[in-house]
């Protein structure tokens, strides 16, 4: 037994040439090619190849730690008269694979050598490889020569595709047409290749021999594989040669009008459905036709084009009997759910049940989108009592979800809290049976803050807001600057002519009434009698206190700008940087309060509810995972 070890010299960088050892202790063969020739084969140098093999043809037997040999080199750098030469003094080394099973040929081929890969042919043809003299064995052997399959399985013909080397690729099926059935390891042939490529040419030479494997890996066609790269050209000139590939499915079940559909390719749909409409019943071992994976994914266009070409089709069941919007709520496709609940003609669809008698609306429960189940029991034949085989209705399907995230520890996401709210509202009155503990009482709180602690902040505010009318009244009438004492003008203000003392008049007037209309505020919230009256009231009100005050703030800084600093430029821009802090200290407290109103979506208005569904869509994260469509069980 021998262990061989290419390169083993490399570590000291000097080659070591037949060290040999034993089975009973350990050899060695190193094999290195001499730098001379490896110079020689890859440089193209023919006269010092001759002086080489005059002194030893041997030397032709060395290889590299590829185990490329001479002819390998020579043909992958496209060094033809190198080549004759080599295989001129060793007819059989063409024949020779290196490492990862690669011939002569396909280096030559991989590199897009026309001429080397015509030459190895040749040779192939007029040298016989084996000892017998037998004409019709030497024809097979060069046969099994130009076919020869590398590590991966693949043949010339792979490699020539793989370039787009369409001499090559004439040349090779004139030679032999029957490399075009050939696949690789992945499952794939020749003329799969090429359309990924998206080498038209070489696919209409290849098509033109009617010699060829239309088969990709995991049971695609080229159909499929032209479609996924989008080559519609390729897809046209495939269904003009060969129709039937329209209706050829993958492992799947999955047929090419499936993958344009779940990838939303309106042209590719439109020239399947005009080659053969009868593949939009199709169904995938998953159940799914064609409209099924565009809702799914979210692809409207292609659903109308479904509907206009085969109306029926709306209303087919998937695997698990359901219907397009059952898909589409649990996709949480928000385009297709509105375009269905917009056209009468899909009214079946709306309370349709799937096998476990779920409807749109308890689907669109589970998954928790808040905004599809806003627009879904806004619509009036939506049926929000409707049951399934549990007896849940939707409602009664939200408050589990709820009672079991608080079992488990789990913070009820505002996802959640907002189908809550948006179920609750629609489900009025028949949902309180579904109430038994006293939850509603529990959620519809206002964070435990009574009517009386509501009223409490409004005194606090109504001291400020009386206390700002108090100020900008006096305000109105101590004007800067004084009054005419005498004269025309007697009693009028000595600043009225300059334009800034009418933005102070200005500022003045609005601060007055902003601030009474707070005052009026707060006198009605200590009349009004419901908590949500109260909280709207005392925010208002918050808002117009702090309105005024940034109001006040500005009749200082003018009434400072008239008559103290006039002319600083520079103090003028600090008060300017005050003005704007304070403004912002100002009405955080009323952002603050808006934000934990508006955070507690199960005590809202159902405007509210569908105004933060709808936020709460658009800040999702819609971006289409196409994956599903790659999976494939192995065998």
């Amino acid at each position: 037994m021998l262990l061989e070890v290419e390169n083993a010299g490399y570590a000291t960088g000097q080659p070591v040439q037949g060290m040999i050892l034993d089975v009973s202790s350990p050899v060695l063969e190193i094999a290195n090619m001499d730098p001379e020739l490896f110079e020689a084969v890859t440089l193209g140098k023919v006269d010092l190849l001759d002086a080489l093999l005059e002194q030893n043809v041997d030397i032709l037997q060395q290889f590299t730690p590829m185990k490329d040999t001479a002819i390998h080199i020579a043909a992958g750098l496209g060094h033809l008269e190198i080549v004759e030469r080599v295989h001129h003094r060793c007819p059989t080394l063409f024949t020779k694979a290196n490492r990862v099973g690669d011939t002569p040929l396909h280096k030559a081929a991989r590199a897009g050598h026309t001429d080397i890969v015509h030459n190895l042919i040749h040779c192939a043809k007029n040298t016989p490889i084996s000892s017998s003299k037998d004409a019709e064995i030497g024809r097979a052997e060069a046969i099994d020569f130009i076919r020869a399959e590398n590590g991966e399985k693949e043949t010339v013909m792979h490699e020539a595709v793989r370039g787009c080397h369409l001499q090559m690729v004439k040349l090779l099926i004139r030679e032999d047409p029957q490399l075009l059935y050939m696949v690789n390891y992945a499952g794939e042939s020749p003329l799969h290749l090429v359309v990924k490529k998206g080498a038209l040419d070489i696919v209409e030479e290849i098509l033109e021999s009617n010699r060829c494997s239309f088969k990709g890996p995991n049971g695609w066609t080229v159909l499929h594989t032209a479609i996924v790269h989008k080559r519609e050209d390729m897809a046209k000139l495939l269904l003009d040669k060969k129709l039937g590939l329209v209706k050829e499915a993958d492992d799947n079940g999955r047929t090419p009008l499936h993958f344009a559909s779940a990838l939303g390719l309106s042209d590719f749909v439109q020239m399947l459905l005009k080659y053969d409409t009868s593949t939009t019943c199709f169904l995938d071992k998953n159940g799914s036709a064609p409209i099924h994976l565009a809702a799914h994914f979210g692809r409207l266009s292609i659903i109308k084009k479904f509907i206009r070409v085969q109306p029926d089709i709306k209303d087919l069941l998937d695997g698990a009997s359901r219907n397009i919007l059952h898909i589409a709520t649990e996709c949480q496709q928000v385009n297709v759910v509105k375009y269905i609940l917009k056209k009468k003609c899909f009214a079946e669809l709306l309370n349709g049940k799937d096998k476990h008698s779920n409807t749109p609306l308890h689907q669109a429960t589970i998954t928790g989108t808040p905004y599809i189940v806003n627009i879904l029991v806004r619509d009036k034949r939506v049926d929000v009592t409707a049951t399934n085989r549990e007896r849940y209705t939707a409602m009664a399907i939200a408050m589990s979800q709820r009672d079991e995230s608080k079992k488990q520890g789990k913070r009820y996401t505002q996802g959640q809290a907002l189908v809550f709210a948006a179920l609750i509202h629609a489900a009025r009155p028949p949902w309180y049976e579904y109430n038994p503990s006293g939850c509603l009482d529990e959620d519809m709180t206002t964070n435990g803050e009574s009517i009386e602690s509501y009223r409490n902040k409004g005194n606090t505010l109504l001291v400020v807001a009386t206390l700002v009318a108090t100020v900008t009244f006096a305000a109105a009438f101590t004007l800067p600057g004084g009054y005419q004492s005498d004269g025309p003008n007697q009693g009028m203000a000595t600043l009225r002519d300059l334009p800034n003392f009418k933005g102070f008049v200005n500022i003045v007037a609005w601060n007055m009434y902003i601030s009474i209309l707070a005052v009026v505020a707060l006198i009605w919230l200590q009349l009004a009698k419901k908590v949500r009256a109260v909280r709207l009231l005392l925010l208002a009100a918050q808002f117009l206190t702090f309105l005024a005050v940034s109001y006040m703030r500005r009749a200082f800084s003018a009434g400072l700008t008239l008559t103290v600093l006039p002319e600083d430029t520079g103090l003028k821009r600090v008060i300017i940087w005050l003005d704007i802090l304070i403004c912002i200290i100002s009405l955080g407290g009323v952002v603050l309060e808006l934000v934990r109103i508006l955070s507690s979506a199960v005590r809202l208005e159902k405007s509210w509810i569908f105004v933060l569904s709808w936020i709460h869509e658009n800040f999702r994260d819609t971006e289409k995972d196409v994956s599903m469509l790659f999976c494939y069980t192995p065998v």
